[in-house]
């Protein structure tokens, strides 16, 4: 069973049943987020663009570069957690010093990412399978007022073919949406009240008015 997508609103994907097989954490650092400094190459020894506490060959590449370069990566350190299953697929757990948290799914055919943010929204999502060249990114704009919750749907298309594999990274790193979108086309944007989607959404300059169920009118402004 591989992932169901759904192109057009919110992704639906469903994951094959699968035993946990075993589990492995690590700690990162991304160099290309690092300060610029030429010595960094020769603590990298696995030349990943990245600095481990269990690299390709099991060496603390994090730790050798503290205590060679006398500096500390704490704001830079993500903190991963891998579930692999009996049927080989994976899912990575990655938690980034801003409180930005991504999940991704990884199976034989398909990746699924999703990014939450600090207070726990869903705030992007990648989805895209090795039979096609087409896959999608979709952002989440949240804008809270009192109890209402107005969200703006932004869905993207990209060549997989093209695929940048540090976007996740960068937009965790950053909370961006141009570190994740760079390269991609819109195709659709929608727009949700509370988690349901409304349609009747009227636009003036940065302001967005919708109503709730009830039938009262809300005014979103969008900086």
């Amino acid at each position: 069973m591989g992932i169901e997508i759904s192109l057009d609103k919110k992704s639906n994907y469903k994951l094959p049943e699968r035993q946990t097989a075993f589990v492995s954490y690590n700690t990162k650092v991304a160099i290309w987020h690092l300060p610029y400094d030429k010595r960094y190459s020769s603590y990298d020894r696995d030349d990943s663009k990245w600095f481990e506490t269990i690299n390709e060959f099991g060496k603390n590449e994090v730790e050798s570069a503290e205590k060679g370069l006398n500096t500390s990566f704490n704001k830079f350190k993500v903190h991963t957690r891998t579930t692999t299953f009996s049927d080989n697929t994976q899912e990575t757990i990655i938690k980034y010093p801003n409180g930005t948290q991504s999940k991704e799914y990884q199976g034989d055919n398909y990746v699924f990412a999703k990014v939450k943010d600090k207070f726990g929204r869903l705030v992007a999502e990648k989805i895209y399978n090795y039979e096609s060249n087409e896959g999608r990114k979709i952002l989440y704009e949240h804008h809270k007022q009192d109890d209402n919750t107005f969200t703006i749907v932004r869905i993207f298309k990209y060549d997989t073919s093209k695929n940048r594999k540090t976007d996740i990274v960068n937009f965790g790193y950053t909370n961006l949406p141009s570190t994740l979108t760079k390269g991609c086309e819109l195709v659709k944007v929608y727009y949700m009240l509370n988690g349901e989607e409304v349609k009747d959404v009227k636009k003036d300059d940065y302001k967005y008015c919708v109503k709730d169920k009830n039938g009262k009118k809300l005014k979103f402004t969008i900086d």
